[in-house]
């Protein structure tokens, strides 16, 4: 009996032992996406913050000029992203994961027959370095 237990006991820590020689994969989480604020006037549009630091980014850019307009996130290294028409004293929200650069919130009218009496300026964001990892963040979706 005492010699069963024995080799069973080695058998299961035989068993124990043979796990998986990989590395547990555990990559850190991207950083919390940043909120940015964006207003749109007749003259200009503007973001906030405008210095920011590489990853990803939540946008919410209200249309406070005197016509639908729809908007264009450029920049080196991404593909240009361009929401639909945002309609007069409203709102639009689109996410984006920005690397290092300089990148421009273009203002484009939302019926390109519209004639328009200037350009609007576009917004202007700088970013720079990455910002630290989420994976020490408690209570994130």
């Amino acid at each position: 009996m005492r010699r069963q237990l024995v080799i069973g006991a080695l058998a299961a820590s035989a068993i124990v032992g043979c796990g998986g020689t990989e590395d547990f994969a555990n990559d850190p989480r991207p950083a919390v996406p940043l909120q940015l604020s964006g207003v749109i006037n007749d003259r200009l549009a503007t973001i906030q913050p405008t210095k920011i630091g590489a990853g990803p980014v939540v946008l919410t850019i209200s249309n406070q000029s005197s016509d639908a307009v729809r908007v264009s996130l450029e920049g080196k290294d991404i593909e240009p992203q361009e929401t639909g028409p945002i309609n007069v004293e409203g709102t639009t929200t689109f996410k984006a994961d920005l690397p290092e650069g300089k990148f421009e919130l273009e203002v484009i009218p939302a019926d390109t027959d519209d004639e328009v009496a200037a350009p609007i300026r576009p917004a202007k964001i700088l970013v720079n370095g990455k910002r630290p990892s989420a994976s020490d963040t408690l209570l994130l979706p």
